[in-house]
Protein backbone atom coordinates (compact mmCIF):
# COMPACT_ATOMS: atom_id res chain seq x y z
CA UNK A 1 0.00 0.00 0.00
CA UNK A 2 1.86 3.15 -1.04
CA UNK A 3 1.47 6.77 1.22
CA UNK A 4 -1.66 8.09 -1.04
CA UNK A 5 -3.19 4.07 -0.50
CA UNK A 6 -2.74 4.80 3.39
CA UNK A 7 -4.44 8.39 3.94
CA UNK A 8 -7.22 7.04 1.83
CA UNK A 9 -7.65 4.13 3.77
CA UNK A 10 -7.76 5.74 7.06
CA UNK A 11 -10.16 8.65 5.78
CA UNK A 12 -12.89 6.06 4.16
CA UNK A 13 -12.76 3.35 7.20
CA UNK A 14 -13.85 3.89 10.60
CA UNK A 15 -12.39 3.19 13.22
CA UNK A 16 -13.42 1.26 16.34
CA UNK A 17 -11.30 3.91 19.02
CA UNK A 18 -12.70 7.09 17.02
CA UNK A 19 -15.55 8.19 18.28
CA UNK A 20 -16.10 11.53 17.29
CA UNK A 21 -16.97 10.69 13.51
CA UNK A 22 -17.27 8.70 10.83
CA UNK A 23 -15.43 7.93 7.99
CA UNK A 24 -14.75 11.59 6.10
CA UNK A 25 -14.76 12.52 2.88
CA UNK A 26 -11.65 14.45 1.33
CA UNK A 27 -13.40 17.72 1.79
CA UNK A 28 -14.12 17.49 5.39
CA UNK A 29 -10.84 15.81 6.17
CA UNK A 30 -9.21 18.94 4.08
CA UNK A 31 -10.65 21.41 6.33
CA UNK A 32 -9.59 19.57 9.68
CA UNK A 33 -6.18 19.62 8.20
CA UNK A 34 -5.80 23.14 6.92
CA UNK A 35 -5.66 22.08 3.32
CA UNK A 36 -7.54 22.19 0.71
CA UNK A 37 -9.78 19.25 -0.82
CA UNK A 38 -7.47 19.17 -4.01
CA UNK A 39 -4.59 18.82 -2.41
CA UNK A 40 -6.15 15.90 0.00
CA UNK A 41 -7.39 14.16 -3.88
CA UNK A 42 -3.76 14.68 -5.05
CA UNK A 43 -1.99 12.89 -2.40
CA UNK A 44 -4.42 9.88 -2.83
CA UNK A 45 -3.87 9.61 -6.29
CA UNK A 46 -1.67 11.61 -7.90
CA UNK A 47 1.99 10.68 -4.97
CA UNK A 48 1.89 14.18 -3.10
CA UNK A 49 2.79 14.07 0.23
CA UNK A 50 1.96 15.57 3.79
CA UNK A 51 4.50 17.75 5.45
CA UNK A 52 5.69 16.47 8.73
CA UNK A 53 3.02 18.81 10.32
CA UNK A 54 -0.01 17.62 8.33
CA UNK A 55 1.18 14.19 8.89
CA UNK A 56 1.21 14.86 12.67
CA UNK A 57 -2.13 16.60 12.55
CA UNK A 58 -3.33 13.52 10.62
CA UNK A 59 -2.14 11.22 13.13
CA UNK A 60 -3.75 13.52 16.12
CA UNK A 61 -7.28 13.32 14.26
CA UNK A 62 -6.89 9.35 13.84
CA UNK A 63 -5.29 8.90 17.10
CA UNK A 64 -2.88 6.57 15.60
CA UNK A 65 -0.29 5.10 18.40
CA UNK A 66 3.38 5.30 17.90
CA UNK A 67 4.04 2.50 15.61
CA UNK A 68 0.74 3.44 13.39
CA UNK A 69 2.82 7.02 12.93
CA UNK A 70 6.10 5.52 12.31
CA UNK A 71 4.90 2.95 9.71
CA UNK A 72 2.86 5.73 7.57
CA UNK A 73 6.18 8.29 8.26
CA UNK A 74 8.56 5.36 7.28
CA UNK A 75 6.46 4.71 3.72
CA UNK A 76 6.21 8.43 2.96
CA UNK A 77 9.99 8.90 3.70
CA UNK A 78 10.56 5.23 0.75
CA UNK A 79 8.31 7.28 -1.38
CA UNK A 80 10.17 10.44 -1.27
CA UNK A 81 13.57 8.86 -1.29
CA UNK A 82 12.58 6.43 -4.22
CA UNK A 83 11.01 9.71 -6.12
CA UNK A 84 14.18 11.34 -5.79
CA UNK A 85 16.58 8.55 -6.31
CA UNK A 86 14.54 8.54 -10.11
CA UNK A 87 15.33 12.18 -10.54
CA UNK A 88 18.89 11.52 -10.28
CA UNK A 89 18.74 8.01 -12.63
CA UNK A 90 17.08 10.74 -14.81
CA UNK A 91 19.65 12.93 -14.91
CA UNK A 92 22.40 11.06 -15.43
CA UNK A 93 20.44 8.79 -18.19
CA UNK A 94 19.59 12.52 -19.95
CA UNK A 95 23.59 13.67 -19.67
CA UNK A 96 24.39 10.23 -22.01
CA UNK A 97 22.02 10.16 -24.60
CA UNK A 98 24.06 12.22 -26.98
CA UNK A 99 26.23 9.39 -26.91
CA UNK A 100 24.37 7.05 -26.38
CA UNK A 101 22.59 7.62 -29.49
CA UNK A 102 25.33 8.20 -31.49
CA UNK A 103 26.29 4.75 -30.51
CA UNK A 104 23.46 3.36 -31.27
CA UNK A 105 23.06 5.16 -34.73
CA UNK A 106 26.75 3.92 -35.76
CA UNK A 107 27.56 7.59 -35.84
CA UNK A 108 30.68 6.25 -34.06
CA UNK A 109 32.30 3.86 -35.65
CA UNK A 110 35.34 3.50 -33.55
CA UNK A 111 38.50 1.58 -34.33
CA UNK A 112 41.82 1.37 -33.20
CA UNK A 113 43.15 4.22 -35.22
CA UNK A 114 40.56 7.10 -33.46
CA UNK A 115 41.21 6.98 -29.94
CA UNK A 116 38.86 9.98 -29.64
CA UNK A 117 36.17 7.72 -30.30
CA UNK A 118 37.12 4.96 -27.54
CA UNK A 119 37.00 7.56 -25.84
CA UNK A 120 33.42 8.70 -26.62
CA UNK A 121 32.18 4.92 -25.58
CA UNK A 122 33.92 5.21 -22.50
CA UNK A 123 32.49 8.13 -21.77
CA UNK A 124 29.28 6.81 -22.33
CA UNK A 125 30.06 3.61 -20.18
CA UNK A 126 31.25 5.68 -16.89
CA UNK A 127 27.66 7.63 -17.84
CA UNK A 128 25.79 4.59 -17.32
CA UNK A 129 27.65 3.01 -14.65
CA UNK A 130 26.85 6.15 -12.29
CA UNK A 131 22.63 4.95 -12.47
CA UNK A 132 21.55 3.58 -9.06
CA UNK A 133 18.90 2.00 -11.05
CA UNK A 134 20.70 -1.64 -11.53
CA UNK A 135 18.05 -2.85 -13.99
CA UNK A 136 18.52 0.64 -16.50
CA UNK A 137 22.25 0.56 -15.95
CA UNK A 138 21.97 -3.27 -17.01
CA UNK A 139 20.01 -2.79 -20.24
CA UNK A 140 22.16 0.14 -21.08
CA UNK A 141 25.37 -2.00 -21.01
CA UNK A 142 24.24 -4.21 -22.30
CA UNK A 143 23.52 -2.10 -25.32
CA UNK A 144 26.33 -0.02 -25.71
CA UNK A 145 28.34 -3.85 -25.67
CA UNK A 146 26.36 -5.52 -28.33
CA UNK A 147 27.90 -2.25 -30.34
CA UNK A 148 31.30 -2.80 -29.22
CA UNK A 149 31.07 -6.51 -30.32
CA UNK A 150 29.53 -5.71 -33.40
CA UNK A 151 31.68 -3.18 -34.52
CA UNK A 152 34.76 -5.51 -33.82
CA UNK A 153 36.03 -3.02 -31.26
CA UNK A 154 39.09 -3.23 -28.79
CA UNK A 155 40.32 -5.86 -30.21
Amino acid sequence: MNFGEMIKHYRTKEYSRVKAFAPLKSNELAKLLGVTPAFITNVETKGLKFSEDILRKFADLYKMDELEFAQILLQREIEQYSDSRCKKTLKNFIKMIPLYKKCLSGEIKMELEKPDKIDDIHETLKAINRIEDKNIRDFLKADVEYIVRKQNLFK
